[in-house]
């Protein structure tokens, strides 16, 4: 019975000492609003580390990739799906939102989205991305949203 209010304590002393090795934050990315004048897009280095996040209110952003010339591998980009079962879809019945998966090859430049809403924000209203591979710390993402 003594073991439990030690391993309490610990795991608490953790949490408050070391709370940036328990509790991931992503690193947030602006959103680059478009207008008719052209831009050069607005990329920014993903944290591979941590992943990244965007606010994701209005579901009109897409997100641009690129894993540029001289990179060190390939990467793979993950979009988690938030609400992966609807389970009434009128003349589907249930189905299930699995996460978005790009694999980028050395050089190459993809863009997806907008993203839905209920599917892909989380209780914060954002979008979750992750990157795995050897390539993952050269990806430069961007945001983008149409200026209505």
């Amino acid at each position: 019975m003594r073991k439990l209010p030690i391993v309490f304590l610990w795991n608490l002393a953790t949490i408050l000492l070391l709370p940036s090795l328990c509790f991931a934050v992503e690193t947030a990315l602006t959103v680059t609003e478009l207008s008719e004048t052209a831009i050069i897009a607005p990329f920014e280095n993903a944290d591979n580390a941590n992943g990244n996040s965007y606010q994701n209110r209005t579901a009109d952003a897409s997100i641009l990739l690129l894993l540029p010339v001289g990179s060190a591998g390939t990467a793979t980009v993950t979009i988690t799906a938030q609400n992966t079962v609807n389970p009434n879809v009128p003349g589907w019945g249930p189905l299930t939102k699995a996460d978005i998966v790009v694999a980028l090859n050395v050089g190459e430049q993809k863009l997806l989205g907008p993203l839905a809403v209920n599917a892909w924000n989380d209780s914060n209203g954002d979008v979750i991305i992750s990157y795995a591979g050897t390539g993952a710390a050269d990806v430069d993402v961007a945001v983008v949203r149409a200026n209505p």
